[in-house]
């Protein structure tokens, strides 16, 4: 009888405990607002994924370089880099659930894009 009991408050216990959905890390989700560049200095979950972002960003900015993927001026900043990634997330948070590399890479592009790129006139 004992048992039983103990069974059943381990399995009440078990399923009584809230489901929680694993974060997406490769998201747009997870690292948006640690792309702005007006984020809470004060968060430190925040301020770690920053890291994340930038490498990103500069990552992203140098591959697609050598690949004339985009071409972002010389003296443009990281700092600009990411206002521009920040704004484009923000303006398409439809778009959040999809790999942040890529919504990286796309807002980087359409900032700017190579003249071999351009439709032609």
């Amino acid at each position: 009888m004992l048992k039983q009991i103990l069974r059943i408050t381990v399995l009440a216990t078990v399923f009584s405990l809230p489901a929680y959905a694993q974060e997406d890390t490769d998201s747009g989700n997870y690292i948006v607002e640690s792309c702005n560049p007006n984020h809470d200095a004060s968060n430190v979950e925040i301020n770690d994924k920053w890291f994340i972002c930038a490498g990103a960003v500069n990552t992203a900015v140098f591959l697609m370089a050598a690949h004339h993927d985009a071409c972002v001026p010389e003296k443009v900043t990281l700092e600009q880099e990411m206002r521009v990634v920040y704004k484009t997330m923000e303006e398409e948070p439809d778009q959040l659930h999809i790999n942040y590399v890529i919504l990286i890479a796309a807002a980087l592009q359409k900032a700017w894009p190579c003249k071999s790129m351009l439709p032609k006139q």
